[in-house]
Order: C-alpha cells, then sequence, then structure tokens
C-alpha cells in the first residue's frame, strides 16, 4: 500500500504521442476542449463525447499526464518526463510509467472532481498478481490520495460496430457542434428550438412517452429541433436500445431526479465490473 505521494499540480494537457510513443489514429472536435485531439481509438472518441455531451462535465482532456508509480511522481508533460527519465538513468534507478486515456472534470454538488479514464477496447479482466493490475491498482491509490478518481471502461472493438449507442451519440454529438458556426452563427433547427424549449418540456411533462414525430408536428418544426431536448438532457431516452428516429419516445427526465443525467448514465454502464469487484475487495 502506498503510504506517500509526492506529485505537482495539476496543469496543461499533455500529447503523450508527441514523444513518439504511440501512433494516433483519429482527430476529435469537442465543445470543452479548444485543440484539435487524436486520439488512438474508436472507444475512447464514443467516451470522450458522451462527456462533451453531459451537463455535468466541465472538461475534458486527453492523457493528461504520466505517472511514474514506482518512484510516485506525476509528470505533466514532455520536459517533465525528459527530465525524469534522465535522472533515473544518471541514478541507476527505473520507473513504472502509466498515462491515462482521458481526464473528465465532473461538477459534484461539493465541488469539481477529476476522474482519470481508462478505456479498453477489449473486454478485459484483471487478476491479482497479475503485473498490469497490479500497476493499476497502484496507480489507483497513489491519485486517490490526491482526491483523483480512477475509472476504467471496456468494451470490445467488434461491439461498437453493433451498439445504437455508437450511432445515437455521434449524430447527437455532431449536432451539438452545429449548433453555432464559426461566426457564432446559431443553427435553423436550434433556433426553433430555443423559440419552443418550454413548450416543449411542458409537453413532454403532460404526456410521458410523446414521440419526437409527434412533437415536431405539433410545433411545426424539424424533427432535428426535437433533439435538442436531449442534448441539453431536459428527456431522457435509452440511447442503447435503438437509433434515434421519428418514433423514438422521450421522458420528462426530471422524473428520476436521483438517478445520473443521460449522458452519464449510458458511460456507467461500461464501466468494468470485474475491475469494479476487484477495487472494493482491496
Amino acid at each position: 500500500m502506498v503510504n506517500k505521494l509526492h506529485i505537482d499540480p495539476l496543469g496543461a494537457t499533455r500529447q503523450l504521442g508527441k514523444r513518439g510513443a504511440l501512433k494516433q489514429a483519429t482527430f476529435l472536435q469537442l465543445k470543452k476542449n479548444p485543440e484539435l485531439l487524436s486520439v488512438e481509438s474508436s472507444f475512447e472518441v464514443l467516451l470522450a463525447k458522451l462527456a462533451d455531451l453531459s451537463n455535468a462535465v466541465t472538461q475534458i482532456d486527453y492523457q493528461p499526464f504520466t505517472v511514474d508509480v514506482v518512484n510516485e511522481r506525476m509528470l505533466l508533460n514532455h520536459a517533465q518526463l525528459q527530465t525524469h527519465r534522465q535522472k533515473l538513468k544518471e541514478s541507476g534507478m527505473e520507473g513504472v510509467f502509466y498515462t491515462p486515456d482521458l481526464r473528465f472534470r465532473w461538477r459534484t454538488p461539493k465541488g469539481n472532481v477529476d476522474e482519470v479514464i481508462e478505456a479498453k477496447d477489449v473486454n478485459w479482466v484483471p487478476s491479482l498478481g497479475d503485473e498490469y493490475t497490479e500497476k493499476l491498482l497502484h496507480t489507483r491509490a497513489l491519485l486517490a490520495q490526491r482526491g483523483i478518481q480512477f475509472g476504467l471502461y471496456a468494451a470490445g472493438v467488434t461491439e461498437l460496430y453493433l451498439w445504437a449507442l455508437v450511432s445515437n451519440v455521434n449524430k447527437l454529438h455532431a449536432l451539438m457542434l452545429r449548433r453555432k458556426d464559426a461566426m457564432n452563427t446559431l443553427s435553423p433547427d436550434y433556433l426553433q428550438y430555443l423559440e419552443h424549449r418550454d413548450a416543449l418540456l411542458a409537453c413532454v411533462k403532460a404526456e410521458p412517452a410523446i414521440s419526437l414525430a409527434q412533437l415536431a408536428k405539433r410545433f411545426e418544426m424539424t424533427l432535428w429541433a426535437t433533439w435538442h431536448l436531449l442534448i441539453d438532457e431536459l428527456v431522457s431516452v435509452d440511447l442503447w436500445c435503438a437509433p434515434l428516429g421519428p418514433q423514438t419516445t422521450v421522458v420528462d427526465a426530471g422524473n428520476a431526479p436521483e438517478e445520473p443525467a443521460l449522458f452519464r448514465r449510458s458511460m456507467l454502464a461500461m464501466r468494468n465490473t470485474s475491475w469494479e469487484v476487484l477495487c472494493k475487495d482491496n
């Protein structure tokens, strides 16, 4: 068990790929990060888009830092990493390094909470005594001392192509990014939504399980305009069960205020349950 953690304050995000250790594959535009991020897997893209859509997330960083688990150091940028490696070499010591895939900053009633994410595109089962599992457990303990949560999410690569969730999140995220163009001009469907938002929500509250097509027809708006209710998490739907469409029915999100909101709920369904059980027992 780790007793002490010497750590630098959290700082600017670091792209691990800049040091040439990993090949980057996909460019990703997010509302909550001004940079054009280069990420490694489709599963990381899905998690990042869910966080970008979530009203509870205020900041998203990709590969925000590297932890030397053995020497209890957090390295925030390429220069710190190289300097640390050089010092280890000169002293004849070695490090065990870990870099999280993502960092989300969650807004909670008690203030902001950082969660670092390990996104596995395989259905990995951890086991005590396994070198990689032990490294992650040690990292989790180090970060916990700093008030940082560690979350491990998993999904098989082939599963992603079958999930309605992926298509739904991609469409909702693209629509959110199109709300404003480069000149800050609002899109026509978003203007329609803003004009009728209160009336739309009142209608959903009065008529449980009303379809998006019925809402669009009632207020003479495009179907896309009704989707902004989902983007703002004012209504709820099962994003996993089927692709969103005209016949999709929605309910008032306020019906279950104790539950996580729409996008957080979808994300939690992908947490690695084997890892969660292991952490509770250790």
